[in-house]
């Protein structure tokens, strides 16, 4: 179903206010929309677009406490989805872009917390916070400075998960938790910052509380449908301190972009002519004493007046010795043939005012020496009738600024005057010359409506009405308006950011690999390009920390040394003048990325779904993902939202009975190992074990070159004990150093290490196997922040 044209659009317009009693209705496309922002998000991506890092425990979830360590979120990412209005809804996504997520268990009969998960969000794959904006309960607000914002701990906001969990059920536990620690922020830093609205205290609109909806156009929820996708934001904005209120079904306002448009302003019949067009014409003046009646026409405002006059002072000169007196014409404004009316007619608004006024009038003489009274008059009564019009027009002009505006115009269209004698008596010379006046009379008369219509012809309302785009963009100019139309309540037809989407980049976001490359390209093709790359304001600059980029669109990104083997991000800028499109590049190490690392698994069910497997590649191009071990498990791939690729991992529902060693027969270790066509494989390691002796445990402490471990066990007198050395059966389960026989680990120097597995087995304890093992996060520092695993 195709949308309406613009005939079709402005005679709908017609039929009623279609404001819902809001002031101000800003539409535009929801795609164009969602670029804009995403280019906003990244020109405004800075050192300060990374909220400060989450240290927090979530109470335990099934048995197990989720700990945050270093947690970092990035400024949230708002996009809007196409719902029905009622409904209307945004998405708002912030990614783990650094620190690890650790999930511990206690073992029953014990107080000591063992490490069963362990995960690190590396800027390529991690958790990402995603919550649901029910826009209808999150109304817009702007700040002293102009700053416009959406409260996210508002109860606009909700369905808070955190992805990268096992369950649905631990997602929204730790989203729950961390829309807590987002209720702790500062108000600063729990808004969302739309935009900046450029003031102006003397423009007639002032915007308070404003509401944003979304919603498809019609049929484009059909994936066959010639505009599958297509749907348009509103904003509904309230001018001081004035609502509207909200649609109860989606045919209750009209969709506001009808063809080959993007944009539109609705101002509403009352808001601009009731309270502003009204009170300019009554500062006329002529006009000052009318009074109105208001009434309702076509489901739109008309004025007829009610009271009041125009008191029109003329005087006349005489000649050969007559001079003249005549009454005041005072024009009512209500009592003639045709009121004085304002009213919608063909896309303006007209004023129409017709009447006459019988007015009394004398000649006079003096006689010298006469035989009688020496006063000559002649007493008549005459009519000065009027017909007058004027309409006002809306039309674009530009202020002194440069900027874009909207007038109102006054157009005299119609002022004629007439006189006519109608009888009296008295000297017959006194008529001739009553009569002779009368055309003096009625050409001032007629000249003071015609200082009136001149009056109202250069009467110009301005409005600044294109800044409200700064409620949703920081840049007021993006919309072009192309047409305005005075339906019922006003309309400007126009395109959004016709020169900013007139090309479109191939990439907006990408991660690149340390030393890897991405080439950008753009559509339609465009010989005039000029690439640049530039740094994160506060970031080091210089090729050898960003990177650089050729003249074809080629990226190069910097060694992994050069951003200390974490993660950095780095803006891509493709510009011809006109056009300006940017890229986010994340930098990693690898390229590709698992998440979690290590997983601590159970002997399946029927039941069990699983363990949840995250990847990502810089390239996003196909992984393949395979089990090499001995606990036999096995894979099968998800599907998953907030990443690329997704598998769960399902153990043996039956422990492998072909063990060998010691170890074997109480632990099994499958590698999860993900790979991009024939290039290294990422792995998530997934250790299956038999129930570990609960009376030894583990110990740890930094030394030189690495880590030393020690082996515990609590006796039947409840106390510590420490194993000798040739009494324990040391292991490395995982990690890419190397443990001794004594029990000390020496961390790998040529690849990060972010964790080692260690199992122990008590030689002396007989024929019972007296084992456990320990996950201990690298560095130490993380490990730390967890209860000490005594």
């Amino acid at each position: 179903m195709t949308r309406q044209t613009k005939d079709q659009f402005i005679a709908e317009m017609k039929k009623k206010p279609q404001t819902l009693g809001w002031d101000v209705v800003l539409a535009f496309d929801r795609n164009k929309t969602n670029y804009l922002l995403l280019q906003d998000y990244i020109s405004r991506f800075g050192a300060d677009s990374l909220f400060p890092p989450v240290e927090s425990s979530i109470a335990p979830v099934t048995g197990t406490t989720h700990q945050l360590h270093g947690l970092r979120l990035d400024k949230p990412r708002l996009s809007f989805e196409n719902a029905v209005i009622t409904e209307s809804r945004a998405r708002c996504v912030m990614r783990t872009v650094g620190g690890h997520t650790i999930e511990t268990s206690r073992p029953q009969g014990t107080t000591r917390d063992q490490v069963k998960r362990l995960g690190i969000a590396d800027g390529l794959v991690g958790p990402v916070l995603t919550m649901t904006i029910h826009l209808k309960n999150a109304p817009g607000g702007i700040g002293s400075a102009g700053k416009v914002e959406l409260n996210l701990s508002g109860e606009g906001a909700a369905d808070f998960t955190l992805s990268g969990v096992d369950t649905q059920f631990e997602a929204m536990k730790l989203g729950e938790h961390l829309n807590q620690e987002i209720a702790k922020w500062n108000d600063e830093q729990k808004k969302f910052e739309l935009s900046e609205l450029r003031q102006n205290p003397d423009d007639a609109l002032q915007p308070g509380t404003f509401r944003i909806l979304t919603r498809p156009a019609a049929g484009a929820t059909v994936r066959s449908a010639e505009d599958f996708g297509d749907g348009e934001v509103l904003l509904l904005v309230g001018i001081d301190d004035r609502q509207g209120s909200l649609p109860s079904n989606n045919t209750q306002i009209p969709y506001l972009l009808p063809q080959n448009f993007s944009s539109n302003l609705l101002i509403s019949y009352t808001q601009l002519f009731t309270r502003m067009m009204l009170d300019e014409l009554k500062a006329t003046p002529q006009l000052e004493s009318i009074q109105f009646d208001e009434q309702t026409e076509g489901g739109f405002k008309r004025y007829i007046a009610s009271a009041g006059q125009w008191s029109i002072p003329v005087r006349l000169e005489g000649w050969d010795g007559w001079w003249f007196e005549f009454d005041t014409p005072a024009a009512s404004f209500s009592g003639s043939s045709t009121p004085l009316s304002l009213r919608l007619e063909n896309g303006a608004v007209v004023l129409k005012w017709a009447g006459a006024k019988t007015l009394n009038g004398k000649a006079k003489t003096t006689v010298i020496n006469p035989p009688h009274n020496p006063e000559v008059t002649f007493t008549g009564s005459f009519e000065m009738s009027w017909d007058f019009e004027c309409r006002f027009t809306p039309a674009l002009d530009k202020d002194s600024e440069g900027r874009t505006i909207l007038v109102i115009e006054g157009e005299g269209i119609k002022s004629s005057t007439s006189t006519r004698f109608i009888d009296g008596s008295g000297d017959k010379a006194g008529k001739s010359y009553l009569v002779a006046a009368l055309p003096g009379f009625g050409e001032r008369f007629a000249g003071e409506f015609q200082n009136l219509l001149d009056k109202l012809d250069t009467l110009s309302l301005a409005i600044d009405a294109f800044r409200l785009n700064g409620l949703l963009f920081r840049d007021e100019t993006v919309v072009l308006p192309k047409s305005v139309d005075w339906p019922g309540d006003l309309t400007v037809l126009g395109d959004l950011a016709p020169d900013l989407t007139a090309y479109k980049l191939s990439d907006y976001e990408v991660v690149v690999n340390a030393q890897g490359t991405h080439t950008f390209t753009v559509t339609p093709a465009n010989s005039k390009l000029t690439w640049s790359v530039a740094p994160l304001p506060g970031e080091p600059s210089g090729e050898a920390n960003i990177g650089k980029i050729t003249k074809n669109g080629e990226y190069t990104a910097p060694t992994a040394a050069s951003f200390n083997f974490s993660f950095r991000r780095v803006v891509v800028t493709a510009t011809d003048g006109t056009w300006t499109g940017k890229a986010l590049v994340h930098l990693v190490t690898a390229p590709v990325s698992v998440f979690p690392l290590v997983n601590v698994v159970n002997l399946s069910s029927a039941e069990d779904q699983g363990y949840l497997v995250w990847a990502a590649s810089i390239q996003a191009t196909a992984l393949t993902g395979t089990v090499k071990g001995n606990a036999g498990g096995t894979l099968t791939k998800t599907d998953d939202p907030d990443v690329q690729s997704a598998w769960r991992y399902k153990a043996p529902a039956v422990f492998p009975s072909d063990g060998t060693s010691k170890l074997e027969k109480v632990l099994r270790v499958d590698r999860v190992e993900v790979a991009q066509g024939g290039g290294q494989a990422a792995v998530c390691e997934m250790i299956l074990t038999k129930t570990p002796s609960q009376t030894h445990f583990f110990k740890h402490e930094a030394v030189q070159g690495g880590i030393q471990f020690s082996f515990w066990y609590t006796d039947d007198d409840n106390q510590d004990v420490e194993l000798a050395n040739e009494a324990v059966e040391w292991t490395k389960v995982a990690g890419h150093g190397v443990l001794d026989e004594d029990g000390k680990y020496t961390p790998s120097t040529t690849t990060a290490d972010h964790y080692v597995v260690v199992a122990a087995i008590d030689l002396e304890g007989g024929r019972i196997t007296l084992w456990n093992f320990t996950i201990l996060p690298l560095p130490l520092g993380v490990a730390s922040a967890v209860e000490e695993l005594r």
